[in-house]
């Protein structure tokens, strides 16, 4: 959702300059900062923007120079002035030793003085056309920066691959372990125990440690995201879903770990996940 773009106009009017910007956003959020005179076209702008981005916190910005040759009108807003010279006549009498009205410092006042509006019918197509452009290099921006983030989630979602098919190839031996393991705690204190009821307990300790139905939904997820990644669209929300699946399979996974092979590839898919988290708060 990130993108910075600044597109230069020149006009018989003036010129113009337009700058967007898009920052990452649950939803889609817009902002828009245009001259005197030209607010009137902000709902077609909105419109336009509506149609190409889906998430995201957009801001607009339009700066506006008149021509030399289009002679603006300079506008004097008699009645503020008049507020600011009542003002300044209280403020004098408060205090002593007030300097003189300076004509130069209140023509500086915000609203003071403005610029004749520009005819606008003279330069709205001209203005929704440039903005198109604009917008149009905007995405192409975005789509560069999301080109760059999906490489870096598909190596991290690689490598959760490689992981998972460690442990995957792990399975097999963890009836083996828990046997061993607890043989060997029947050897450390002289027990006599029928077999039948060892491999009972056996089985028990297998059942608690079999993360078999974790290690497939996290292969499934991890395929999903792929799949999603190569297909691209708008899957921002889709991707945070299959992450708090992925999550949720890792945690289990450490929970039920009794080798520390396995806790320690248990840790290394939750930071991978942190990982790829931080990416797709970006992801529209």
């Amino acid at each position: 959702m990130t993108g910075f773009t600044r597109r230069e106009c020149h006009h018989e009017t003036g010129h113009y300059s337009w700058e967007l910007r898009t920052v990452n956003h649950r939803f889609l959020e817009m902002s828009f900062r245009l001259p005197e005179g030209f607010r009137e076209i902000e709902p077609e702008l909105r419109d336009k923007v509506k149609k190409i981005l889906s998430r995201g916190k957009f801001e607009c910005n339009l700066h506006f120079s008149p021509a030399e040759s289009a002679h603006p009108e300079v506008v004097l807003h008699r009645g503020l002035l008049k507020q600011l010279l009542i003002v300044h006549s209280e403020v004098s009498a408060l205090l002593p030793n007030t300097a003189p009205v300076d004509p130069i410092s209140l023509m500086r006042w915000p609203g003071v003085l403005a610029i004749g509006e520009i005819s606008l019918g003279k330069v709205k197509s001209y203005l929704l056309q440039s903005f198109d452009k604009t917008l149009t290099n905007l995405v192409q921006e975005r789509q560069r920066e999301g080109s760059a983030t999906q490489d870096m989630i598909m190596q991290r979602l690689n490598s959760m691959q490689q992981h998972v098919k460690q442990v995957e190839a792990m399975l097999p031996q963890l009836i083996q372990q828990q046997r061993n393991k607890l043989m060997a705690r029947i050897e450390q204190f002289h027990m006599e125990i029928e077999p039948a009821r060892i491999e009972q307990e056996v089985v028990l300790l297998a059942q608690r440690a079999d993360v078999a139905e974790e290690v497939d939904r996290l292969t499934t997820h991890i395929a999903e995201m792929q799949s999603a990644l190569t297909t691209g669209g708008v899957l921002g929300r889709r991707l945070d879903f299959l992450l708090q699946e992925m999550q949720r399979e890792a945690n289990t996974l450490g929970s039920k770990s009794t080798d520390m092979q396995m806790t320690h590839i248990a840790v290394e898919l939750k930071v991978l996940i942190e990982q790829i988290r931080e990416q797709i708060q970006n992801v529209e």
